[in-house]
């Protein structure tokens, strides 16, 4: 335990990311299909109010004036984001991470309900 430290890797994972590592295709199609997911998330969350300000094809950052009603609105509407309450450097955010293919409809419903909530004359 000493020599290991407490974050043990399995030996499944070790595999997979041994494979991925070795995969330079692959690497390349993770690379565009994240970039591709980044620009359709940077796209949905400025139309709803929040744009991103950091953006990484894993996840984007959004300054916003009203974190407290959004981070409600996303809690009530079951969207798990990052809130920041940055008062040190005077900027408040809400960090989102990257969104599945499978998963986009839904998670624009929701983020387009919780806009509604924070902005219902939106």
């Amino acid at each position: 335990a000493k020599i290991i430290g407490p974050w043990v890797v399995s030996g499944p994972a070790l595999w997979a990311g041994e494979l991925a590592l070795a995969d330079t295709q692959w690497q390349n199609e993770q690379r565009t299909r994240l970039a591709q997911d980044a620009v359709w998330l940077t796209a949905l969350l400025t139309d709803v109010g929040l744009p991103p300000c950091g953006i990484h094809p894993l996840m984007q950052f959004c300054p916003t004036e009203n974190i407290d009603q959004w981070g409600y609105a996303l809690a009530s509407n079951r969207i798990y984001s990052r809130p920041f309450n940055t008062q040190d450097i005077g900027i408040d955010a809400i960090r989102f991470g990257a969104v599945a293919v499978s998963q986009r409809d839904e998670f624009e419903r929701r983020l387009r309900s919780a806009a509604q909530q924070v902005n219902p004359k939106a």
